[in-house]
This record gives C-alpha cells, sequence and structure tokens, in this order.
C-alpha cells in the first residue's frame, strides 16, 4: 500500500501494534510522520512498530516519529526495522523503543537490520535520535535482548544535523548490551555531532555497555565531536565490559572542533573475569586535528580487569592531545591501567 500525503500535510497513527510491511510506502510533508505503537504496554506476542521493506519518509521540514513498546513474548521488539528507509529532508528523526518483562530471548528495545535511516537535504538540521530500552527478562529466557541492535544499517545526518543513540540492555541472562553496531554498520554525521551512549543489563556475562562486533561498524563526523560511552551491566558472570571494540573505526576528519572521545565503565559485579573499560581490538580511533581521550575503568576482583586494552593491530591517531587513562580492577592478575600488545599510537 502507498499512501501520499501534501507538501503541507502530516500523518499520525496510534496503535496497539503498527506493520508496515514489503511495498509499503507511508510519505508526509511539513506536518511529519508520527507512529506510536502499544503506548498502554499491553501484553501479547507482537513487536509494537514492524517495518519490513518498507517506506517512511517526510519531506520539507517534516520529522518523524517511530515510537513503540513490544509485547511479552521472545522476540518482542519495540521497534523493527528490516530492508527499509526511513528519512527526513531536513527535519527530525526520532525512533523509540522498549521491550517488555517476558520469557523468550532477543527482545531488543530497537532493531535496525539492512536498512537506512536519514536526511536527504544538504542543509537538514533536525537531531537523529534513536532510543531502545530493552526490559528485565522472567523466567529462563532474557539472553540477547539489547537496548539498540544496529545490523548492516547506515544512519546519516546531514548538515548540521547531530546523532545521538541511546540503549540500555535487558536485565536478565547474557548478552544484553545497551548498544550493539555490527555487520559494517555505519553512523555518520556531516557537521553535527555523534553520540552513542549505551549500560548493559543486570545479568550474568557478555553484558557490555557498547558492542562493536561480529563485523563491527563505523562512527563518525566531518568536522563535530565523536563521543562512545559505555557502562557495563552489573553481571555475576564474566566479560561485561564498557566499551568493547572489534573492528571498529571511530574519529572525525580535518577541521574538526569537537574532541573523539571513548569512555568506558566495566562491571562492578564480583563474578569472572575480563571485565574491561575500554577494549580496542583491530580498530581505529583518529581525528585529524582535534584531541583523542580514552578513558576506561575495569571492573570486578578477580583477574583480566583492565582499564584499556588495546590488542590485534589498534591504532590511534590523533592531530592535537591524545590522553589514555586507565584504572584496573582486582586482586588477580592482567589488571593492568593501560595494556597494549600490537598497537599504534600518532
Amino acid at each position: 500500500a502507498t499512501v501520499a500525503l501534501g507538501t503541507d500535510k502530516g500523518a499520525t497513527v496510534s496503535a496497539e501494534t503498527i506493520k508496515l510491511l514489503s511495498g509499503s510506502s507511508l510519505t508526509a510533508g511539513d506536518g511529519g510522520v508520527s507512529l506510536t505503537a502499544n503506548a498502554g504496554g499491553m501484553g501479547g506476542d507482537f513487536s509494537g512498530i514492524v517495518a519490513d521493506g518498507a517506506t517512511v519518509a517526510a519531506s520539507g521540514t517534516g520529522g518523524v516519529t517511530l515510537d513503540g513498546t513490544g509485547g511479552t513474548g521472545a522476540s518482542d521488539n519495540g521497534v523493527f526495522v528490516r530492508g527499509s528507509s526511513v528519512s527526513t529532508e531536513d527535519g527530525a528523526i526520532s525512533i523509540a523503543g522498549s521491550s517488555q518483562d517476558g520469557a523468550g530471548n532477543s527482545s531488543n528495545g530497537v532493531s535496525l537490520i539492512g536498512s537506512t535511516v536519514g536526511q536527504t537535504g544538504a542543509a537538514a538540521t533536525g537531531e537523529i535520535a534513536i532510543v531502545g530500552t530493552a526490559a528485565g527478562k522472567t523466567g529462563s529466557g532474557g539472553n540477547y535482548s539489547n537496548g539498540v541492535m544496529l545490523h548492516d544499517t547506515d544512519v546519516t545526518a546531514l548538515g548540521t544535523s547531530n546523532v545521538r543513540i541511546e540503549g540500555t540492555g535487558g536485565d536478565s541472562g547474557l548478552r544484553n548490551v545497551g548498544v550493539f553496531v555490527k555487520r559494517g554498520s555505519m553512523v555518520t554525521a556531516v557537521d553535527g555531532t555523534v553520540s552513542v551512549s549505551g549500560t548493559g543489563g543486570d545479568g550474568t556475562a557478555g553484558n557490555h555497555g557498547v558492542r562493536f562486533g561480529e563485523g563491527g561498524g563505523t562512527v563518525t563526523s566531518g568536522t563535530g565531536a565523536v563521543t562512545i560511552t559505555g557502562n557495563a551491566g552489573t553481571g555475576t558472570g564474566g566479560s561485561n565490559s564498557g566499551v568493547l571494540m572489534d573492528l571498529a573505526t571511530v574519529g572525525n576528519g580535518a577541521g574538526a572542533t569537537g574532541d573523539v572521545t571513548v569512555t568506558g565503565v566495566a562491571s562492578s559485579g564480583s563474578g569472572g573475569t575480563s571485565h574491561l573499560g575500554v577494549s580496542l581490538g583491530r580498530s581505529t580511533v583518529s581525528t585529524a586535528d582535534a584531541n583523542v581521550v580514552i578513558d576506561g575503568q575495569g571492573g570486578g576482583s578477580a583477574s583480566g580487569n583492565a582499564g584499556v586494552k588495546m590488542i590485534g593491530g589498534a591504532s590511534v591517531t590523533s592531530g592535537g592531545d591524545l590522553t589514555i587513562d586507565g584504572t584496573g580492577s582486582g586482586t588477580g592478575s592482567s589488571n593492568a591501567g593501560v595494556t597494549m600488545t600490537s598497537t599504534t599510537l600518532s
């Protein structure tokens, strides 16, 4: 189905669940598009908003808002976007999703898979905000529920627009990451700032604040500041790190006036090992003219809890000052403040 409104018109839809399936198109003008699903938090087995092979767009100054709450079953996302385009010309984009308590796994706040989110106007000023919360799960489930998951997805802010991504992982089980960037996803701004902030769930293991993995991804701005902030959940198992980066590219370009900052705080739980503040593996953090700051706080009381760990060809380049500050934790081995192996600093 195709719904196309005039240049001064808008579209507002509110329902328990909203589905835009293959070939669907919803476009509006300055009035924008606003979709709200399951605002009352009803139970059941469904995702709040599903866009699968669809187009959602606003022209002129119109914005796009997707606000969804999932049901109480497995794989019930607040907002699920796959193979779709969400865009504005100059306006803001807001995608906010929450999953609820339930017995299943993989219930993300916001899932963006093989999609594009961004602006088409070179003078755009509206913020792109993606905010997701995965609620605590009951029963034997509760794994793989991320606040925000970007999978082979491009998020692009033009003009002076900023990008803000915030996520909180589910509070039971393992691998409930605040913000998970994977499969070559790209988050970019031309002259605006880019901020990625995640808090891992309070479960067992692998509940990182921000994770780049499974093919990694890119977070960059042309001239704006780039900030990555991760706080691990208070897990009882191992490997609950603040920021875990593998095959990641983070930075900004020539003439940038904002710094590139990576800050991570690991789990304060006493269980397991390898609670790293910031881990850089096969990754690049760089700026041509600004400063780079990397600050990590290890956690836990056992071993392998370094503040900042750089391995596997990690590279950090700064056109200004370079500051790396790490604090290890625990009484075991490999709890250095900063540790580097096969790493290049310049």
